[in-house]
């Protein structure tokens, strides 16, 4: 199979995951995150809906320091111009510096990435205290790669998962 990103270039930004905005995951990673403090680096997609309901009057307030990582540079320039108090960097993961951050947050990033490794290394090793991942499609006991209206997506293997994590 052969994988091409382009999709996320090409997203019309202004209803990008609308269909998840309301999803609870966001609400519980949230709370978890703003309690923590600190440097936090949320990997997009998808990030500005996450930064404008979760983070941004932690950041205003001066209790979080936020990075937005994004991979598209259309969804890039768009959140530099509606949120320009935040700082975003556009950005694959093999970017992401090591123990930069006490947290890092990512919200089905790595369904959408051609292998499991090296991304899930460079989540894990960006941050000095906590990781959370939200997975739109959980590790299962076999990987499925699987292209849904021009876009892939991979379900990893939970064994191969598991062994990354320890």
């Amino acid at each position: 199979m052969t994988t091409d990103f382009s999709y996320w270039n090409t997203v019309d930004t202004s209803t990008f995951l609308a269909d998840d905005w309301d999803n609870p995951s966001r609400d519980w990673a949230g709370q978890i995150i703003r309690a923590k403090g600190g440097r936090v680096a949320e990997v997009g997609p998808g990030i500005g809906t996450d930064y404008t309901n979760q983070f941004k009057q932690s950041v205003l307030d001066g209790k979080l320091k936020y990075v937005g990582v994004e991979g598209s540079s259309n969804f890039f320039k768009y959140l530099q111009i509606r949120h320009p108090e935040a700082f975003w960097t556009n950005s694959p993961l093999i970017a992401m510096p090591v123990k930069a951050f006490d947290t890092v947050y990512a919200k089905a990033v790595l369904e959408h990435q051609a292998a499991l490794e090296p991304g899930l290394s460079y989540l894990l090793s960006a941050a000095t205290k906590t990781v959370v991942i939200i997975w739109y499609r959980p590790p299962a006991t076999e990987a499925i790669s699987q292209k849904v209206d021009g876009v892939y997506y991979h379900t990893f293997k939970r064994d191969e998962v598991l062994a990354v994590l320890a």
